[in-house]
């Protein structure tokens, strides 16, 4: 198994463009026995993931420290569209 990581380090903002390309990196990954996992992102962008549902993207989310199964992904991507 193949394992992505994507170091955000330097990320210091991230739309929901970004959250969908990430959405779908990861679901190619695992199309391919793979996993994406997203590393040091910024505070909003973790918000951003929590509150979406996306927090199986980053390694060492509470879910998985607490043993529940990751969230599944969306099967489609995100949209700001009527979002204010």
């Amino acid at each position: 198994m193949r394992t992505l990581d994507v170091d955000l380090t330097a990320v210091s903002f991230c739309d929901v463009s970004g959250l969908s390309s990430f959405l779908h990196a990861s679901a190619e990954a695992r199309g391919a026995g793979g996993t994406l996992w997203l590393h040091h992102p910024p505070p909003s962008l973790r918000r951003v993931l929590t509150l979406t549902g996306c927090a199986f993207l980053l390694n060492g989310t509470p879910a998985s420290r607490t043993g529940d199964p990751p969230a599944p992904p969306r099967s489609t991507p995100l949209s700001s569209a009527g979002a204010r």
